[in-house]
């Protein structure tokens, strides 16, 4: 099952859809267009807002104070049946304007409603609820819930056509204890409390992922066993206590409670439990284990840990980050290794790393318990993460959602203020909100404006830069419209999960202009550290030639690798003309989407002033097409001249081709250069990902060498260059060919005699040692079939 859209009104900053209001027709406000949208005293037909949610994430943007976070909260009270109070009504609202005590609504949502969903659902209706509940709930936020039933439901069936229910429903809750269950095309029926408690076995489970979860340095054993406890049965509880009175660990069990459980304790203990089954029981005998045996639980412990987590590969910034857990009588500890080789408590590290770690953890947990599908909920994950940490945070729900263990089922729902947590490759992911002027309050963005991301930049108020992000892979266009035609063949390509470039881990730098480009490649030259890998697409033209050329003068590594591309080098067929990116689209395409466009931003033009497609394919035989019906539009449309926008052209050429065009010919020809551009793109990024890799490694080497020389600066025993050579060995192995640098080291020991004689005798002809050992890490090439992620 999957939430599908939330429905507010009058709930904190949620007033009602006033849109839909002012522009319904009479007709309309007659026949309301939704069972639960009544017309009340208060409320002459007030439509709710409606979010509209994707499976498999949902990325909600908005400036400050739009209603992201109450949005977020909504769902979990719905979800959670946590009560809402008078402080939560809308304050302008009509109940409060009229000193009214009301309540909310709230309203979720579902669709590809399971078999026992739909089971349970029909045998409600009619029948009397018996199960009141009318206690308040205390408005708190709730740890993760123990003795849960975790009882499984056929959710994996979506069909219900033999049910007569629908594939879809919404419950409507009125923030006490009143649900109301509408499946499509029918009236509302009461379901109260208990029928709800009884649906909601089916639905969902919910989970909030909180940002002020980190797991500790270190726990004690006695605070393990509490919380081993907490997530038991009274039964094993009581078992378990003359044991733990037996060893002096808890008295009674008043002794057991009398310290609360934080979250940061439960995550150690849910880690553990996660990987390696540890119990009540297992915890008790470990005070009774020797050293020794401590210490191989450990390393069992860790070596689990790192099969199911893998931080290296989440934690972009560290190849060589892991965790370790260390199991001693008394506490358990946790430390994290990284580049310098060195363990560090957890309360060492920096606030984004704990924050990355306790925040994937949660989730992986959850995950690894998980009986039923799980709703993800967070407030604003970018909190203390790098750029970079964004990314990676961003890498990781992707390969949630698409995990194969999973069945389809997890949802994610998150807020953000980065624009690097935004998906670029599905903008139909993002939910926009809004704040309108006095009692308006918080509404939605059209949909329509998703494809586009001026409005998400406008939503977060951000800004866009001209010079690369330097971590990872650059593509340099000439202008706004390149970028476009790159993110929307993009898009189309990883809607079709066909080979597509990576929009969230790809910048694309726009130039402004061919004349910007050599400025651009100048300044990622000059960066000191890791060097900023580029590649450079250009228009076939005078302009475009020739900075082609003055740019691989200026970055050589542009010209030997390729990076330098012209958009005829892509085009399948045609005269050595001037191309722009706009010539890889069929003449008849480009005109249906001129006219289009035409229609909306220039209503007075003639379109009967443009050329025919026979016309227009013969002209650009010469001239690039974008050209040729510019001037045309200008010089019958002298006031248009600056306000053409050849990159809202090329947006509505993609929604054409993706939709109501019907040309075959012209659309399948799109798609062979659609498919060749995204070939030679991902060819080059690749190829520029694996150099920064091996350029990373060669640093890492070289330092090691230079580090080993200044220690050594006279001698050196045969161990000490055993260790610097096995060091060099494992770095090296990770990017390079299987065995070949493994030649070039053992070639080393070889000339050397390190495995001859005694570990302590001295090397002979050091001074060639020391500078074979400088030279070593040159020897690394590059692994063009170098795995990435």
């Amino acid at each position: 099952m999957q939430l599908s859209k939330v429905i507010l009104r009058s709930f904190r900053t949620f007033h009602y859809d006033f849109r839909r209001k002012l522009n319904c027709t009479e007709e309309q406000f007659e026949n309301l267009q939704n069972a639960w949208e009544d017309e009340t005293e208060y409320s002459h037909w007030r439509p709710c807002v409606e979010i509209p949610i994707q499976h498999p994430i949902t990325c909600i943007v908005g400036l400050n104070e739009t209603g992201k976070s109450h949005l977020i909260d909504a769902i979990w009270r719905a979800c959670k049946r946590k009560q809402t109070k008078v402080e939560d009504v809308c304050r302008y609202a009509e109940e409060c304007k009229f000193g009214k005590v009301g309540r909310p609504l709230i309203g979720l949502r579902w669709a590809m409603l399971s078999q026992g969903f739909v089971s349970v659902a029909n045998s409600q209706i009619g029948l009397e609820d018996t199960e009141q509940n009318e206690a308040s709930v205390e408005d708190t936020e709730e740890s993760t819930e123990p003795n849960e039933s975790g009882e499984e439901s056929e959710y994996l069936s979506n069909d219900t056509s033999d049910t007569g229910f629908g594939d879809e429903a919404t419950i409507l809750w009125d923030g006490r204890s009143s649900f109301t269950l509408y499946a499509p095309n029918t009236d509302g029926i009461e379901i109260g409390s208990g029928g709800f408690d009884r649906l909601n076995k089916h639905l969902p489970k919910p989970f909030q992922v909180r940002s002020n979860v980190n797991l500790p340095s270190t726990v004690s054993l006695k605070t393990l066993i509490r919380a081993a406890l907490y997530h038991s049965s009274q039964e094993v509880i009581q078992e378990a206590l003359p044991r733990l009175a037996e060893q002096d660990l808890f008295a009674n069990e008043a002794e057991l409670n009398e310290h609360p459980l934080n979250n940061d304790e439960q995550l150690v203990y849910r880690l553990l439990r996660s990987c390696e089954e540890i119990d009540v029981e297992t915890l008790v005998e470990m005070a009774q284990y020797s050293d020794q045996m401590l210490r191989e639980f450990s390393a069992q412990i860790t070596v689990r840990i790192e099969e199911e987590l893998n931080l290296a590969h989440w934690w972009g910034q560290d190849i060589d980050t892991k965790l370790r857990v260390e199991l001693r009588n008394d506490e358990v500890s946790l430390s994290i290794t990284d580049r310098t080789n060195h363990w560090y408590g957890l309360s060492e590290r920096s606030r984004g790393m704990k924050f990355f770690l306790g925040y994937i953890l949660q989730i992986i947990i959850e995950l690894n318990e998980h009986t039923r599908p799980v709703l993800f909920l967070s407030d604003e994950p970018d909190f203390a993460l790098s750029a970079v940490g964004q990314r990676d945070l961003l890498r990781f729900f992707r390969k949630v959602v698409d995990d194969p263990r999973d069945d389809g089922t997890c949802q994610i729902v998150f807020t953000t203020h980065s624009f690097e947590l935004i998906d670029p490759n599905f903008p139909d992911r993002i939910a926009i909100l809004r704040k309108g002027q006095f009692d308006e309050g918080t509404s939605v963005v059209d949909k329509a404006a998703h494809r586009m991301f001026e409005p998400v930049r406008s939503a977060l108020g951000g800004r866009g830069g001209f010079l690369p992000f330097i971590d990872g892979p650059n593509l340099i266009v000439e202008g706004y419209g390149d970028q476009v035609f790159i993110m929307r063949m993009s898009q189309y390509f990883a809607r079709k999960k066909a080979n597509h470039l990576d929009l969230a881990a790809l910048t694309i730098v726009i130039a402004d202009g061919a004349l910007r480009v050599p400025r651009i490649v100048l300044a990622a030259r000059e960066i000191h550290g890791d060097r900023a890998y580029l590649t450079v697409l250009l228009d076939n033209d005078e302009y475009g030639n020739q900075i082609a050329s003055e740019i691989k003068k200026t970055d050589p590594y542009l010209d030997e690798h390729d990076q330098v591309i012209s958009v005829f080098d892509v085009m399948a067929t045609g005269e050595n003309k001037d191309s722009e990116i706009e010539d890889l689209i069929p003449p008849g395409l480009y005109l249906e989407a001129m006219k289009k466009y035409l229609t909306e931003a220039a209503p007075d033009f003639s379109q009967d002033k443009l050329p025919s497609l026979e016309e227009l394919s013969h002209a650009v035989k010469t001239e690039p097409m974008s050209k040729v019906l510019k001037e045309i539009v200008v010089n019958e449309c002298p006031e248009f001249k600056h306000g053409y926008e050849k990159g809202v052209v090329i947006d509505v050429v993609f929604d054409l081709f993706e939709g109501t065009f019907d040309n075959e010919d012209e659309k399948k020809g799109f798609l062979e250069h659609l498919t060749k551009l995204t070939d030679a793109l991902l060819d080059r990024v690749n190829e520029n990902l694996r150099h920064k890799r091996h350029q990373e490694i060669r640093r890492t080497m070289s330092r090691l060498a230079k580090t080993f020389v200044q220690t050594n600066p006279i001698e050196s025993s045969k161990t000490f260059a055993m260790e610097l050579l096995d060091q060099l060995r494992d770095l090296g192995n990770r990017v390079s060919v299987a065995g070949e640098f493994d030649k070039a080291v053992d070639k080393v020991a070889s000339d050397f005699r390190l495995n001859d004689g005694l570990k302590t005798d001295l090397i002979e002809d050091y001074d060639e040692f020391k500078r074979i050992a400088n030279e070593l890490p040159q020897r690394l090439t590059v692994n063009p079939n170098l795995e990435l992620m």
